[in-house]
């Protein structure tokens, strides 16, 4: 069996991106909570994040709004070192937001998540255990 040449190993990431919006009241309904802290995600713009991190060159292939979040998510794959050159911006459609509260009778691992249907209304779409970037910095925009 040959040796691997790990220096040649690529990868490309192809889905979501978007902003994961933590409610800021733990515990409280989507209609109580007053204020929203938005965190980088989308499953494989992460894994494209932790890969570069870990020595693995690394594409991501998605697409985000033309809009200031779009803008400041391609800018944050760019600086950790992720090729954007697949990431398109689309002129209508906005980059994508999933709104996350704490549901009171769960566990505190457990979350539930809300995304915007194409119309702008909230659309709960699934519990996770996690739906926040373990690969990016945290960061406030």
């Amino acid at each position: 069996m040959s040796e691997i040449d790990h220096n040649s190993l690529r990868v490309l990431c192809l889905g979501e991106i978007l902003l994961d919006y933590l409610a800021d009241q733990p515990g409280q309904p989507l209609e109580s909570v007053q204020s929203w802290t938005p965190y980088p995600g989308g499953a494989p713009a992460n894994v494209a994040c932790g890969l570069i991190k870990l020595g693995t060159p690394a594409g991501f292939i998605g697409a985000v709004g033309q809009d200031q979040a779009g803008e400041h998510l391609l800018s944050l794959l760019q600086q950790i070192g992720v090729n954007t050159e697949g990431v398109q911006q689309h002129p209508l459609a906005p980059t994508r937001k999933a709104y996350v509260v704490r549901s009171p009778m769960e566990s505190e691992n457990l979350l539930d998540l809300v995304r915007n249907s194409p119309m702008g209304l909230p659309m709960p779409i699934s519990r996770v255990s996690s739906c926040l970037n373990p690969y990016l910095p945290r960061q406030n925009f």
